[in-house]
């Protein structure tokens, strides 16, 4: 590893360029430091799942973003044709490309997304904390939430309350009222 220099990428039509204010360190970088080993990239790579930051760029016709507002970024780019994107169900996509691992990641001053991949940034959070959110809480929302159907008069056990998505999962479910018993 080794950090350096980059251009800026170049934003094109259906993008939002996004100067990153903050980006996490997930397993998955970890995971790439130590040779991506079973996942298709090439090298050069730069690392990094997830980030929040501020539009720098973005089509006139873009209704849900606008130039200098602040955005959380979705790592994962699904193809929209296959037969689970078809389905609604983009993080299941067979051919879903991460950043980080199959395009370049978040650890940059710059990314250039699908627009589809940016969101408005929760408000009351600062860039560090929206940042947080990729990754760990769309798996824990995912498990809980469209899976599980987690209901607020329920209770939850959680497997290794150490990481981040378990935490995520603590989290999300108290926030909807769940009873969570934790594990480590």
């Amino acid at each position: 590893m080794e950090v350096r220099e980059c251009e800026r990428p170049s934003r094109r039509s259906g993008e939002v360029l996004v100067r990153v204010e903050a980006a996490t360190l997930n397993q998955g970088d970890l995971y790439m430091r130590n040779s991506g080993a079973g996942i298709t990239h090439q090298l050069t790579q730069i690392m990094g799942l997830d980030a929040a930051g501020v539009v720098e760029g973005v089509d006139d016709a873009e209704t849900l973003l606008s130039a200098g507002q602040q955005v959380v970024i979705h790592p994962g780019i699904a193809c929209g044709r296959c037969e689970f994107c078809q389905r609604g169900e983009g993080v299941l996509c067979t051919k879903m490309q991460l950043l980080g691992e199959h395009r370049h990641g978040t650890f940059a001053q710059w990314i250039s997304m699908p627009a589809q991949n940016v969101f408005p940034m929760p408000q009351g959070l600062t860039f560090a904390q929206a940042a947080a959110l990729g990754v760990n809480h769309l798996t824990a929302w995912r498990m809980l939430f469209t899976k599980a159907q987690v209901r607020p008069w329920e209770t939850v056990l959680v497997f290794g309350i150490g990481g981040g998505v378990s935490l995520a999962a603590m989290q999300l479910a108290k926030a909807i009222g769940a009873k969570v018993i934790q594990t480590s």
